[in-house]
């Protein structure tokens, strides 16, 4: 409804007065994992240390063919809080150099490998930068993060890990 050059949306649509806002900021600007740019045992651990590698090659995280293993971040989620949010998570998959490289294959989810948080299953990921979407699990009393990798997935080697709530969601 336009009225005296003003356009009404919703209950003030007669008589409209006010400025109409829009955010653009989908994502909160504070990155949840803690040292996912520089990947060291400080912030990082995992359960198998045959099938992984922390800080290796310089700031990164190295998976070994052929081993199931685990790459977790703790204490990220407060919950319940969190359960049911949506986040955006962000990361980088390169080739091991001494290896030739078929795929990544990882299962993201709670860090006692328990629960899934992207389809509940291993999805295989190419060489470069990807971005996964998930919604974290109303029935989980997790507060981590885990990338878990398969034994039939190429080793590789993961970095620049990001985690960004999707506050339009929540």
């Amino acid at each position: 409804i336009i009225n005296g050059g003003q356009i009404g949306i919703g209950q003030d649509a007669t008589s409209p007065s006010g400025t109409l806002h829009i955010s653009t900021a989908r994502y909160s600007t504070t990155n949840e994992i803690t040292d996912g740019n520089a990947i060291s045992t400080s912030n990082w651990s995992t359960s198998n240390t045959t099938g992984m590698t922390i800080g290796t090659p310089s700031n990164k995280a190295t998976y070994n063919d052929g081993v199931n293993s685990d790459l977790v971040q703790t204490g990220i989620f407060t919950q319940p809080t969190d359960a049911g949010k949506r986040y955006k998570l962000t990361f980088t998959i390169e080739a091991k150099s001494e290896v030739t490289f078929t795929n990544a294959k990882l299962w993201i989810g709670r860090q006692d490998g328990g629960q899934g948080y992207v389809d509940g299953a291993y999805n295989d990921y190419a060489l470069g930068k990807h971005e996964v979407i998930f919604v974290l699990p109303t029935d989980t009393t997790s507060t981590g993060l885990a990338f878990w990798a398969a034994t039939s997935g190429s080793a590789f080697v993961i970095s620049n890990i990001s985690l960004y709530e999707d506050t339009l969601s929540t």
